[in-house]
């Protein structure tokens, strides 16, 4: 009596086993009925529609094709922060020559 035992470790260790993709490898394809839920507007099918399409939100222009970035705000935020920087860079300067001094006087 001889018992079919599975071997995971062979079916891990060979890429072409139904361990791998098994829906697949049986044929069945996941996207089978896919089609069946995809919509295809009329106004995509023909060029008119595409044009009057293409008029109609020329015209109405809905919100999603507004941008809503500024960039002279984002420029001056990158002005103030470089000039924060230099504003430090100045002060460490000047610390550093007050040190200096300090250090001359006493000498």
């Amino acid at each position: 009596m001889t018992s079919n035992k599975r071997d995971i470790i062979e079916e891990y260790a060979n890429y072409g086993s139904t361990v791998y993709a098994p829906i697949t490898r049986l044929g069945l394809s996941l996207d089978k009925k896919a089609n069946k839920y995809e919509v295809q507007p009329e106004a995509l099918s023909s060029y008119s529609g595409l044009q009057e399409l293409h008029n109609v939100l020329h015209t109405t222009k809905p919100k999603v094709f507004d941008s809503r970035i500024d960039v002279s705000k984002i420029k001056f935020q990158f002005k103030t922060s470089l000039n924060r920087k230099e504003r430090e860079h100045i002060n460490a300067l000047a610390k550093a020559q007050g040190f200096i001094n300090n250090k001359n006087q006493k000498s």
